[in-house]
């Protein structure tokens, strides 16, 4: 079987705070990308690509990281351990862009 590496929606790990995530979603609202790529860039230290492929992410519905925010698996795991299977799957598809067949095996092999 082979397997394609999936693009991810920015190059380096970041983690935003919730204050900055808000500022670009309301510049994304207002149809000012280019006033938030810039913040992004200016905040996170990304490069121009970076920084547009992550405003156009969090445009299209991304959530990335936030500061103070539990990491997915723990999110996960937790509704997998309260019986809801099918939320933690969509939670997984949400967050990831994973198929829903790689969300179904990243929740099934969380300990």
């Amino acid at each position: 079987m082979i397997f394609k590496k999936r693009p991810e929606p920015f190059a380096p790990p970041l983690i935003l705070t919730p204050e900055l995530l808000a500022e670009i979603r309301r510049l994304l609202a207002r149809e000012k990308k280019i006033p938030a790529i810039k913040l992004l860039r200016e905040r996170t230290g990304l490069g121009l690509k970076d920084a547009k492929d992550l405003a156009e992410a969090i445009e299209r519905g991304y959530e990335p990281p936030l500061q103070g925010r539990m990491p997915l698996s723990e999110r996960v795991r937790a509704l997998r351990d309260a019986g809801d299977h099918a939320s933690a799957v969509a939670m997984v598809q949400a967050e990831t862009g994973m198929q829903r067949h790689e969300a179904e095996r990243f929740v099934s092999v969380l300990d």
